[in-house]
């Protein structure tokens, strides 16, 4: 019973998160996703991670670096949370493959590695292109801080 409960709490919570979005969507005019842009107007450390698979998924590996230069450790990440924590095993997955993932899943220092990585790599591209160099690394004048500082000014 108890699970149930967290389950709906955490679909609700959910519905509720992309409700707010769509009403943000309506009134700039704009789709966007990302929390930390609709508040700060700033690239968050995974923006760009949809485009660049888009551009992979397309063919165009380049473009899907200049998007995000981690997307493949993100998708490696995302697939090791996947296998530890559904680790079916079929006639095609062997034990030592999940058993793999499964010991990174468990390891101190995988996510937080993945982590420090995404923040660094945000760290360099705030530096070296931001504002304005790519059409990721824009700064959103419809952010809600931005709205505040404009309306308080």
């Amino acid at each position: 019973m108890l699970e149930k409960r967290k389950i709906f709490s955490l679909a609700g919570t959910g519905l509720l998160i992309f409700a707010g979005l769509g009403v943000y969507s309506l009134i700039t005019g704009k789709f966007q996703l990302c929390l930390f842009r609709i508040f700060t107007g700033l690239p968050c450390p995974g923006c760009g991670l949809t485009r660049s698979f888009l551009a992979l998924i397309q063919g165009d590996p380049v473009r899907s670096f200049q998007y995000h230069p981690l997307l493949l450790p993100v998708l490696f990440t995302l697939f090791t949370v996947l296998i530890a924590v559904f680790p079916e095993r079929s006639e095609t997955t062997s034990g030592i493959f999940i058993s793999f993932f499964q010991k990174l899943h468990r390891s101190k220092y995988f996510y937080m590695t993945v982590f420090l990585f995404l923040i660094l790599v945000f760290i360099v591209r705030m530096i070296l292109f931001f504002p304005g160099r790519g059409e990721v690394m824009i700064y959103d004048k419809q952010s809600i801080f931005y709205v505040i500082y404009s309306f308080l000014k």
